[in-house]
């Protein structure tokens, strides 16, 4: 396979919310690397918004995310756990899916970056206690994956 191309990003990726990103001037992509944001990313980068911040550990999958996503945006090596970069409109988490117990546990971490929107990528409707000032938005299926995958949505009250 030669170079990775936004237009293959594009043919693989799977439902997000985009009725959100018509709300947001901003978003913060966590954990976006491993598909080269086929996830959220791409449906981000279609919306048009500019101010976009991607967080990843993959430094290889990034500089190549760079090199096919818009100049305004942002690419930060580092840990989604511990970043702390500012707030942003929408803060989108897709985590796998052995990590989607802890990024629910991180809610209130989640929602303390967001002015809007926070998605996460979860395997069933999450028993977790919301953070004040934000309520369950929806669930939205998002693939068949290991029996079915969805974005959790909060949005700020």
């Amino acid at each position: 396979m030669g170079a990775v191309t936004l237009t293959q990003v594009r043919a693989n990726r799977s439902p997000f919310p985009v009725d959100l990103l018509s709300e947001c001037e901003s978003a913060l992509l966590l954990y976006c690397a491993a598909f080269y944001g086929r996830n959220d990313c791409v449906w981000v980068e279609e919306a048009g918004l500019e101010n976009v911040t991607a967080v990843d550990v993959d430094s290889e999958k990034l500089a190549v995310m760079r090199a096919i996503y818009p100049d305004t945006w942002k690419f930060v090596h580092a840990d989604a756990y511990t970043y702390r970069g500012g707030t942003h409109d929408l803060v989108s988490a897709d985590v796998f899916s052995n990590q989607s117990d802890r990024a629910l546990g991180m809610l209130d971490h989640w929602c303390g970056m967001a002015r809007k929107f926070v998605t996460i990528a979860v395997w069933k409707e999450p028993t977790v206690e919301i953070p004040a000032g934000w309520k369950r938005r929806d669930l939205m299926f998002r693939s068949s994956f290991l029996g079915g995958c969805y974005w959790y949505i909060l949005e700020r009250q």
